[in-house]
């Protein structure tokens, strides 16, 4: 996979010149994540695949939290602790213009016995496709 950096705001390509953009574990950082939900749709040709988290109670919130930071710390990676809930997806989908194709939000995305703090529920995989207009 080629990376390419990026100032952040604006994807450097071309719209719709990209069959499928994935953002992973990605948006809960981004300073702007609809303005990134609507670049990726203006880019994508087919298909945006997004795998993020799923921020519901505060138990959620302070798991993913603490497993951002043990994960990204080190690494001096922008933490925002900006996790959205069902009812932000939908909303951050329909402003940034996207259609949910699919949605799932059990999986297991470790091993046992991690599975039970990394995974349960909190955990979101979402197929989506730009829509005209």
């Amino acid at each position: 996979i080629v990376v390419e950096r990026y100032e952040g705001a604006v994807l450097p390509y071309a719209d719709k010149s990209i069959d499928v953009v994935m953002l992973i574990d990605v948006l809960h950082h981004a300073d702007n994540p609809v303005g990134l939900l609507e670049e990726a749709g203006r880019v994508a040709r087919s298909m945006v695949l997004v795998k993020d988290h799923l921020c519901e109670t505060a138990y959620d919130w302070t798991r993913l939290a603490f497993l951002d930071w043990l994960g990204n710390r080190p690494f001096d990676i922008p933490m925002r602790y900006a996790y959205f809930s069902r009812q932000e997806w939908t909303a951050a989908l329909a402003k940034a213009n996207l259609r949910c194709n699919y949605m799932r939000t059990h999986m297991r995305t470790c091993p046992r016995p991690f599975d039970l703090l990394v995974d349960r529920g909190v955990q979101i995989l979402l197929e989506l496709s730009p829509q005209l207009g």
